[in-house]
């Protein structure tokens, strides 16, 4: 993958490459980022890069071997780790499950997402079949991982150039794993680099992150998001400009909202029942609403209270009389013209902060039924406040 491949940026590419061309490669780096921001895929274009026999205007020559091989994911010198556990119809502990068992369907969901690099944890699990058809259970990154890590640092690099490990969501690396790999990590032979990819460095192990550079990517720039989007929609253009205002620097999301404009969004139809029971304090709704939010994954369980910022967002925005910065359209701008009249300068921080508390504790790995039942019981006073 080259830089060039990557949407917008071309700023934060530059310092990349300059940095690389100066001779300035920390040996260990954590990209940090929201998947949307495409921080996998600065990394992998990183690689690349320092890899390539033929760099040229900021970028590796797509061209060479090694850029052939690296633009396959098969380069035999940038070896790639991520969460795994069990697949789909195999039996055993997700800590005996190593990256290299998954090889494929890491190089296809890489090549095959639109765009490119960019996917979620819980659609790498779908993909790969980790925790069942819906992909419920958590990967990990484990001692067994650790095992290969250290088989494979003693070797030199094949092509006698940098041996790279690309190490995604190290959040997902257990303790004894982590530690046992530190002083890897600290002084790791000639030519070898560390590239963490992280969506949240401070649930990244503290001794992780003490000896590694931080690289934080920057969100798309809105008019980034909404040139890509016209190239990939046949909808009319100020629908994709509101989508890409709305997206907020994130094409993962603008993206998903391209789709759910076709179809009837689930995370809106969520909050919909949810506010209503809250606001009307109707305590079995609430807790039917609890058990319904239960049976979703992870994933869509963080997405629920992502879209649900947005939407208080919006609303307040509205209720202000900003309504050239509500960004909002369809069925999302129908509810909103009523909801907004809820959300005041009164209760706006308040009913925030339960919902990015609660998307701190879910992301934090802490019980979903107990999160969100002390989340909704305690939003029935902060909505109600005027």
């Amino acid at each position: 993958m080259q830089f060039k491949d990557i949407i917008g940026g071309a700023e934060f590419k530059a310092q990349i490459a300059q940095n690389i061309d100066n001779g300035r490669v920390p040996h260990a780096q954590i990209f940090e980022g929201k998947y949307g921001y495409q921080s996998l895929s600065y990394a992998v274009a990183y690689a690349q890069y320092l890899n390539c026999e033929n760099t040229s205007d900021g970028d590796s020559c797509g061209k060479c071997n090694s850029c052939l091989k690296s633009g396959k994911l098969e380069h035999p010198d940038i070896h790639f780790i991520y969460p795994v556990g069990v697949p789909l119809g195999k039996k055993g502990k997700k800590e005996d499950y190593t990256s290299s068992v998954f090889v494929s369907d890491w190089r296809s969901i890489f090549l095959e997402s639109k765009p490119m690099g960019v996917f979620s944890e819980n659609q790498w699990y779908q993909k790969s079949g980790i925790g069942g058809e819906k992909g419920n259970s958590q990967g990990s990154i484990g001692r067994s991982e650790a095992d290969e890590i250290f088989n494979i640092a003693n070797y030199p690099a094949n092509d006698n150039g940098f041996k790279i490990f690309i190490i995604w969501l190290p959040e997902r690396m257990n303790r004894a794993t982590g530690n046992s790999l530190l002083k890897l990590f600290e002084e790791p032979s000639d030519n070898t680099v560390f590239l963490f990819v992280s969506e949240n460095v401070s649930q990244v192990l503290p001794t992780i992150v003490s000896r590694t550079q931080n690289i934080t990517i920057p969100a798309l720039k809105t008019d980034d998001i909404f040139e890509y989007m016209k190239s990939i929609l046949n909808s009319d253009i100020e629908v994709i400009k509101t989508i890409a205002n709305v997206a907020n620097g994130d094409i993962a999301s603008a993206v998903a909202m391209s789709v759910n404009a076709k179809t009837k969004d689930d995370k809106l139809e969520l909050f919909k029942t949810l506010t209503r029971a809250c606001y009307s304090a109707n305590i079995d709704s609430i807790l039917s609403w609890v058990d319904q939010f239960a049976t979703l994954n992870k994933e869509d369980q963080k997405r629920f209270f992502q879209k649900s910022v947005e939407i208080l967002r919006a609303s307040f925005m509205l209720s202000i009389g900003k309504t050239d910065i509500a960004y909002i359209f369809g069925e999302e701008k129908d509810f909103i013209e009523n909801f907004h009249k809820v959300i005041n300068s009164k209760n706006i921080e308040i009913v925030l902060e339960e919902f990015e508390s609660a998307f701190r504790d879910l992301s934090q790995n802490g019980n979903s039924k107990i999160v969100v039942t002390h989340f909704a019981l305690s939003l029935i006073s902060s909505l109600r406040t005027k």
